[in-house]
Protein backbone atom coordinates (compact mmCIF):
# COMPACT_ATOMS: atom_id res chain seq x y z
CA UNK A 1 0.00 0.00 0.00
CA UNK A 2 2.60 2.13 0.83
CA UNK A 3 4.35 1.98 -2.64
CA UNK A 4 0.72 3.19 -4.33
CA UNK A 5 0.52 6.12 -2.62
CA UNK A 6 4.26 7.18 -3.08
CA UNK A 7 3.14 6.75 -6.58
CA UNK A 8 -0.08 8.54 -6.86
CA UNK A 9 1.68 11.57 -4.74
CA UNK A 10 5.07 11.59 -7.09
CA UNK A 11 3.31 11.17 -10.09
CA UNK A 12 0.71 14.52 -8.84
CA UNK A 13 4.12 16.69 -7.79
CA UNK A 14 5.63 16.04 -10.44
CA UNK A 15 8.83 18.21 -11.56
CA UNK A 16 6.45 20.79 -9.35
CA UNK A 17 7.95 19.70 -6.02
CA UNK A 18 10.49 17.65 -3.80
CA UNK A 19 8.72 14.51 -2.61
CA UNK A 20 10.33 13.11 1.48
CA UNK A 21 8.98 9.75 3.02
CA UNK A 22 8.93 11.27 6.76
CA UNK A 23 7.93 7.81 8.57
CA UNK A 24 5.68 5.55 8.56
CA UNK A 25 2.67 6.25 6.43
CA UNK A 26 3.45 10.14 6.50
CA UNK A 27 5.18 11.87 3.15
CA UNK A 28 5.62 15.50 3.00
CA UNK A 29 5.46 17.79 -0.56
CA UNK A 30 7.88 20.67 -0.44
CA UNK A 31 7.46 22.92 -3.19
CA UNK A 32 7.20 26.76 -4.54
CA UNK A 33 3.39 27.42 -4.63
CA UNK A 34 2.47 31.27 -5.90
CA UNK A 35 -1.39 30.90 -4.45
CA UNK A 36 -3.99 29.16 -2.60
CA UNK A 37 -5.62 28.02 -5.77
CA UNK A 38 -2.32 25.66 -6.84
CA UNK A 39 -2.29 23.84 -3.01
CA UNK A 40 -5.90 23.56 -3.70
CA UNK A 41 -5.31 21.93 -7.57
CA UNK A 42 -2.93 19.96 -5.83
CA UNK A 43 -4.78 18.31 -2.99
CA UNK A 44 -7.68 17.66 -5.14
CA UNK A 45 -5.52 15.72 -7.75
CA UNK A 46 -4.12 13.89 -4.96
CA UNK A 47 -7.56 13.14 -3.56
CA UNK A 48 -8.81 12.12 -7.48
CA UNK A 49 -5.97 10.26 -8.11
CA UNK A 50 -6.83 7.80 -5.15
CA UNK A 51 -10.27 7.69 -6.08
CA UNK A 52 -9.30 6.51 -9.56
CA UNK A 53 -6.64 4.19 -8.04
CA UNK A 54 -9.31 2.44 -5.60
CA UNK A 55 -11.85 2.48 -8.41
CA UNK A 56 -9.58 0.63 -11.12
CA UNK A 57 -7.04 -1.25 -9.14
CA UNK A 58 -7.64 -4.53 -7.69
CA UNK A 59 -6.26 -4.71 -4.58
CA UNK A 60 -7.20 -5.90 -0.81
CA UNK A 61 -6.43 -1.99 0.45
CA UNK A 62 -8.67 1.21 -0.43
CA UNK A 63 -6.22 4.55 -0.40
CA UNK A 64 -7.14 7.37 1.75
CA UNK A 65 -5.24 10.48 2.76
CA UNK A 66 -5.59 13.01 5.61
CA UNK A 67 -3.63 16.26 4.24
CA UNK A 68 -2.48 19.22 5.89
CA UNK A 69 -0.59 22.17 4.66
CA UNK A 70 0.98 24.77 5.58
CA UNK A 71 3.47 27.80 4.45
CA UNK A 72 7.10 28.56 5.23
CA UNK A 73 7.64 31.98 6.26
CA UNK A 74 11.42 32.22 6.54
CA UNK A 75 11.50 35.04 8.57
CA UNK A 76 9.02 34.45 11.12
CA UNK A 77 8.73 30.50 12.29
CA UNK A 78 11.29 27.84 12.39
CA UNK A 79 11.51 24.53 10.76
CA UNK A 80 10.05 23.13 13.63
CA UNK A 81 6.70 25.60 13.25
CA UNK A 82 6.41 24.86 9.96
CA UNK A 83 6.11 21.39 10.23
CA UNK A 84 3.99 21.69 13.42
CA UNK A 85 1.57 23.75 11.35
CA UNK A 86 1.26 20.92 8.58
CA UNK A 87 1.08 18.25 11.38
CA UNK A 88 -2.26 20.01 13.41
CA UNK A 89 -3.73 20.79 9.71
CA UNK A 90 -3.77 16.88 8.94
CA UNK A 91 -4.34 15.82 11.76
CA UNK A 92 -7.52 18.62 11.83
CA UNK A 93 -8.52 17.21 7.80
CA UNK A 94 -7.91 13.50 9.33
CA UNK A 95 -10.33 14.38 12.67
CA UNK A 96 -13.32 15.66 9.79
CA UNK A 97 -13.00 12.91 7.75
CA UNK A 98 -13.69 10.92 10.61
CA UNK A 99 -16.52 12.76 11.43
CA UNK A 100 -18.13 13.43 8.22
CA UNK A 101 -18.24 9.15 7.84
CA UNK A 102 -19.61 9.19 11.17
CA UNK A 103 -22.04 11.26 10.21
CA UNK A 104 -23.14 9.45 6.69
CA UNK A 105 -22.81 5.85 8.86
CA UNK A 106 -25.70 7.43 11.28
CA UNK A 107 -27.84 8.68 7.99
CA UNK A 108 -27.68 5.14 6.70
CA UNK A 109 -28.26 3.04 10.32
CA UNK A 110 -30.65 5.39 11.69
Amino acid sequence: AISSVGMILRQTVGDKGILCRSGGDEFIILAYIKSQQEIMDIIDTIKKEAALFNELEDKPYKIHFSIGYSTYETKNETIDDFLKKMDDSMYEDKRRRIEEKAIADRRQNP
